[in-house]
């Protein structure tokens, strides 16, 4: 004689458990999407001159190689770590009245696009974003 699974049987005889367990999950995921704050994000593209032909083929051939001498469009890296450095985040918050002990956060990020850079900033206001993202821009040119 062949023992058989029955899934329904199982289904009915933990039926109770089946539906406290996705009654508790549901309330934990609504609670904490209600608890999480809202961020939003601004997008300021960064227009560059465009390469010569021979330094993009050296930036691929780089990358793919990991080379570090050719492993991109140096003007691109140096605005990137300009974008993310401590001097720039100084510079916002001095600009922005924003201190340490404040409840706004956001960040900066910067990355690579065809034929230039986005730099992205996330935060918890779109006002906020806006400015801080055309801030950017703004302080690269000193």
């Amino acid at each position: 004689m062949r023992d058989r699974i029955d899934i329904f049987y199982y289904f009915n005889k933990y039926k109770t458990k089946y539906i406290f367990v996705i009654a508790v999950s549901l309330f934990l995921a609504l609670s904490f999407s209600m608890l999480r704050s809202i961020s939003y994000v601004s997008t300021a593209v960064v227009l560059l001159p465009m390469e010569n032909p021979q330094a993009s083929f050296q930036s691929r051939v780089g990358k793919f190689l990991r080379l570090s001498g050719y492993s991109g469009s140096a003007m691109k890296d140096i605005i990137i770590s300009m974008i993310r450095s401590r001097r720039m985040e100084n510079d916002i918050n001095r600009h922005f009245n924003i201190d340490k002990s404040s409840s706004v956060r956001y960040k900066v990020g910067a990355a690579e696009v065809i034929g230039g850079l986005s730099i992205n900033v996330s935060g918890p206001r779109p006002e906020l974003t806006r400015d801080i993202a055309n801030f950017v821009v703004e302080n690269l040119n000193k």
